[in-house]
C-alpha cells in the first residue's frame, strides 16, 4: 500500500479504455479525418489547455479523456496531458477559431450537477468538479454565441442519481438523445445566439427525476 501511495497518480490503468478507442477510431491520424477534429486536453504541469489537431489521433483522445487521479496522465511531445474538462470542459471558442460557422454542443460533464446534497466523498468530488466546469462554460458560451449560433443540446436534467452510479447510463443516454430530437426537431437558429440554456442556467424543479 505504502508502494501504491508514492509511486501511483492514478487509480486504474487506461487498458480499458485504450482497447475501445482501437476499436471505435476509423483513422490513426488526424490527418486521414474527413471533417477537422481537435482534441483538448489540459498540460499538467503548468495548467495550460492544450488542443491536439495533428500526429497520432488515439492517443490524443486518450489524453482528452484521462481524469486526473482516475486515469494516468499520457505523455505527448515530452508534455503530460490530461483530461480537458480541468480548463476548458466545452471549448466552443476554440471549435470558432478553426473555422465552426455554427456549434452544437453535447455536453457530457457539465450536466453532472446535481439537485440534491452530496451524500459520499465521491459524489461531493464530482459536484465540485461539475460546479468548476460549469465556470468555464457560463464565461465562454455566450461569448462565442455572439459570433456564431450556438446549440446547446439538452441533457438529462435534472440528476437524481449518483454520478457513480454507471447502471443507469443507458437510460440517461435514452433521454438524453430523446430530448435532443425533440428540440433540433423546434430550433430555428437565424443567426448568432444561444439555442438552447444547457446547464447554464441550472434547473429549480426537480419534478422529473430519473
Amino acid at each position: 500500500m505504502r508502494t501504491w501511495h508514492q509511486q501511483r497518480t492514478y487509480l486504474v490503468p487506461s487498458d480499458g479504455l485504450q482497447s475501445v478507442l482501437t476499436r471505435v477510431l476509423s483513422a490513426e491520424r488526424f490527418e486521414e479525418l474527413a471533417l477537422p477534429f481537435a482534441a483538448t486536453a489540459t498540460e499538467l504541469v503548468s495548467g495550460r489547455v492544450v488542443h491536439l489537431e495533428s500526429g497520432q489521433l488515439r492517443p490524443a483522445v486518450l489524453a482528452s479523456a484521462a481524469i486526473p487521479g482516475f486515469y494516468p496522465p499520457v505523455r505527448i511531445d515530452g508534455r503530460d496531458l490530461v483530461d480537458g474538462g480541468v480548463v476548458s470542459n466545452v471549448p466552443v471558442d476554440h471549435a470558432l477559431r478553426i473555422g465552426a460557422r455554427s456549434i452544437v454542443v453535447l455536453d457530457s460533464g457539465v450536466i453532472g450537477l446535481r439537485l440534491e446534497p452530496p451524500r459520499s466523498l465521491g459524489e461531493t468530488i464530482a459536484q465540485v468538479a461539475a460546479i468548476i466546469m460549469r465556470q468555464q462554460v457560463a464565461r465562454d458560451v455566450p461569448e462565442v454565441a455572439r459570433q456564431a449560433p450556438v446549440l446547446y443540446l439538452p441533457g438529462p436534467f435534472p440528476l437524481t442519481t449518483s454520478p457513480l452510479d454507471f447502471t443507469v447510463s443507458a437510460s440517461l443516454t435514452q433521454v438524453a438523445y430523446e430530448k435532443s430530437r425533440a428540440f433540433l426537431a423546434e430550433a430555428d437558429p437565424s443567426g448568432p445566439g444561444l439555442y438552447g440554456d444547457g446547464p447554464l442556467i441550472p434547473p429549480t424543479d426537480a419534478s422529473e427525476p430519473l
